[in-house]
């Protein structure tokens, strides 16, 4: 089992920042800038799509548990 995380198919970040609103756009750019420490002007979510697999994936784990 890998301690590393996979941001790939992260549904919650998907669901909800990767909107083009401005609070997803605001809330987006404030963790880049938070995390990163550089100045956010704009930023794009290559690959915004939820697809079906990750969501079952993800409703498996979370219904195991």
């Amino acid at each position: 089992m890998s301690n590393q995380l996979n941001y790939s198919n992260d549904l919650f970040f998907k669901y909800t920042l990767s909107r083009e609103d401005e609070g997803s756009v605001y809330a987006r750019n404030t963790i880049i800038q938070r995390a990163t420490g550089i100045r956010v002007k704009e930023s794009t979510v290559l690959n915004p799509n939820l697809d079906r697999a990750s969501l079952e994936r993800s409703v498996s784990f979370w219904m195991s548990m």
